[in-house]
């Protein structure tokens, strides 16, 4: 190679996999699309994913069958998560609850979720 040429990576030419720039790891385990970094890359059966993080890179490096053989692709969106906030007796619950049933989606309380973690979290300790 010339002095003046630069060095190209020949892994920048793989191709991406079905997951795109997104963590499979995210998507499998949270139902939840987390774009990637080029930090976090590795190269399975020749293609690139890209990870949220190092737990996550470290996972499926584990068991990359896990997050690969039970997925559908094209990869659907996950389900959409709504944020409704207001004043007590507002009808915020009321709402929750209208979009819940005609949206067929799952309500959650984050109140409670939040709670649950709190109370997991402690435990732990």
């Amino acid at each position: 190679m010339k002095k003046d040429e630069e060095y190209v990576d020949p892994t920048i030419w793989l191709p991406k996999s079905d997951f795109g720039h997104y963590c499979p790891v995210t998507y499998v385990k949270n139902n939840w699309l987390h774009k990637g970094s080029r930090e976090f890359e590795s190269t399975i059966n020749g293609k690139t994913y890209w990870f949220a993080g190092e737990a996550e890179q470290a996972e499926f490096k584990f068991n990359p069958t896990r997050f690969l053989s039970d997925i559908k692709l094209p990869l659907a969106p996950p389900p959409p998560k709504i944020c409704i906030i207001g004043m007590k007796g507002s009808g915020v619950t009321t709402q929750i609850d209208m979009l819940a049933k005609k949206f067929k989606i799952e309500k959650s309380n984050m109140l409670d979720d939040y709670m649950k973690c709190l109370n997991a979290e402690k435990n732990n300790r």
